[in-house]
This record gives C-alpha cells, sequence and structure tokens, in this order.
C-alpha cells in the first residue's frame, strides 16, 4: 500500500489525476532594481493566470477516465464521487507513479508547441478521487 496515500481509509475506487494546460496568462509580476532615483533595470517577470478552472476540470476528467479503466477490469461498476481533495501539482514534477496527465489540446488553436513561448504558460492542477462502486438495478428496474 502507498504509506503517503491522500485518503487513508478509501472505500471505493480511490485514483489520482492531473492535467497540465497551456493558457494566455492575465496577470504579470515585475520585479525592479532601484537605484538612487528610481528603477534601474527590470529585475525578473513572472507571468500568472487567474484561469485556472480548465486544468481543475481536466484533472477531475482525467482521474474518471482512469476509474472507469479499472472499474471494467474489475468488473465492476462506477458509482458517484464521494471523496474529492485537491492536491498540490507541484508533486507532478515529483516521482508520484500513476498519474494520467490530460494530453487534450488547449481549447483554441495555439499552433505549433514549443519547449517556452512567452504567449502561453503552463497550468496545473492534481486531484485525488474516490468513487464509489454503483450497483445496477435489479431486474425488473426496481434498485
Amino acid at each position: 500500500m502507498n504509506t503517503q496515500q491522500a485518503i487513508p481509509n478509501p472505500s471505493g475506487i480511490s485514483v489520482f489525476g492531473s492535467s497540465i494546460v497551456r493558457v494566455e496568462p492575465d496577470v504579470a509580476s515585475l520585479s525592479f532594481a532601484v537605484v538612487a532615483a528610481g528603477a534601474a533595470e527590470i529585475a525578473g517577470a513572472d507571468l500568472q493566470t487567474t484561469r485556472l478552472e480548465e486544468a481543475r476540470r481536466r484533472a477531475i476528467e482525467a482521474a474518471r477516465e482512469k476509474a472507469l479503466v479499472y472499474c471494467t477490469a474489475a468488473g465492476v461498476t462506477l458509482g458517484l464521487p464521494i471523496h474529492i481533495e485537491d492536491v498540490n501539482p507541484d508533486i507532478l514534477n515529483g516521482s508520484r507513479g500513476g498519474h494520467v496527465l490530460s494530453s487534450k489540446p488547449p481549447s483554441e488553436n495555439v499552433g505549433t508547441l514549443r519547449a517556452f513561448d512567452p504567449g502561453w504558460i503552463a497550468i496545473n492542477a492534481a486531484v485525488q478521487v474516490v468513487y464509489a462502486f454503483s450497483t445496477p438495478p435489479a431486474e425488473g428496474g426496481h434498485p
């Protein structure tokens, strides 16, 4: 058992999903080097965004897709989520195994992807979800 599992006693299926999405930055933070009378140079710029919803939505979708694969293989039906836990997306750079990265393209046509593109930044989202198992309705349509 993974000793770092965020949910100590899951009942159902516990899966991890993550997403990396490229978006246009809508916030910039600038650092200046100040010399007696004022700023002499820009020391650094940090581009950020307030639009995290798409990455979070895709992380949930990735977790659900993974859970469906496991349930199909186990011969059970996936039920509703019973626990959703936001996870620090910085672990995507670490060594957590078994995560699913959303490979869906951004909703707009962004052209050729490059290692660094100042017009776009990567945003990350990660989630741990526990889904219940669903029981199929009994014969005759009554639960």
